[in-house]
């Protein structure tokens, strides 16, 4: 599982229409970010994992995937390419929003009265989202989640006590994924104690601290080489943060398969 950190920059505001024209007959890595994530599904079948739990989505169906919570989709038949709107918000388009503070969406919604609206506002504006200035961009995200809270349905929002640190922990590994990462050198950054800071980051990312360290490592090495295939490959690897070559070859073995879809 990735932070994708492109998707939290200031004013990220993300419209996707996958349809049989840009089919992508694979699932994305699992990953998260500080966006929330929608999916419409207009016809075929979608899949949508949301926090552990797979969805199939029909046509009517809505996904929606709340700040800071793990996913990734893809198809649920590569013979029967679906059509799919895909929208991305960061939080400069949530921070307005009062009732998401204390309220998420439902992870998905089964076709209800009012879809047809929402599947209109989302079509317009994909159709105009070149054209769109700030204003619109922000009415559009209020206006839509506006819409799924009275037509989607909604709970009461669980915060998670260490989810704050987990995520400046993270963004902290991936900006410093090419140095030497531990939990000694996070319990002192961030003050917490080992113990407790490895087995909350387990619980909260489904792996563990040098799992993800490994990953993410690899992920860049896949980059680098995608750019520049001169480069010598263990060179590669000491730019990436692998301290020996039994350690890269090791990583690699164990998740070089891992697909880049961001």
């Amino acid at each position: 599982m990735f932070y994708e950190k492109s998707a939290d920059e200031t004013g990220h505001l993300l419209f996707t229409k996958y349809s049989e024209e840009n089919w992508h007959p694979y699932e994305s890595i699992p990953h998260f970010h500080g966006s929330i994530e929608i999916y419409l599904c207009i016809s075929g079948r979608y899949t949508v994992t949301i926090n552990g739990v797979t969805h199939k989505l029909s046509p009517g169906d809505i996904a929606f995937v709340d700040r800071f919570v793990p996913h990734t989709s893809g198809v649920c038949d590569e013979d029967e390419p679906a059509t799919v709107y895909v929208v991305v918000a960061s939080s400069t388009y949530l921070d307005g929003i009062k009732w998401l503070e204390s309220s998420t969406l439902l992870p998905v919604t089964v076709y209800k009265k009012g879809y047809e609206r929402i599947e209109e506002l989302v079509a317009w504006a994909y159709n105009i989202k070149d054209e769109m200035n700030e204003d619109m961009r922000c009415g559009f995200v209020t206006l839509l989640l506006g819409m799924m809270h009275d037509h989607c349905g909604y709970t009461q929002r669980v915060s998670e006590k260490s989810a704050g640190v987990l995520i400046e922990v993270i963004r902290y590994i991936d900006d410093h994924y090419n140095e030497k990462i531990d939990l000694d050198t996070l319990s002192r950054l961030f003050g917490y104690e080992k113990t407790y800071l490895s087995r909350s980051f387990n619980k909260f990312f489904g792996m563990n601290l040098r799992e993800y360290v490994n990953r993410r490592r690899v992920l860049a090495f896949q980059r680098i080489r995608r750019a520049d295939k001169d480069i010598p490959i263990l060179k590669v690897a000491e730019m990436c943060g692998f301290d020996s070559p039994n350690t890269y070859y090791r990583a690699m073995e164990k998740y070089s398969e891992q697909k880049h879809n961001f």
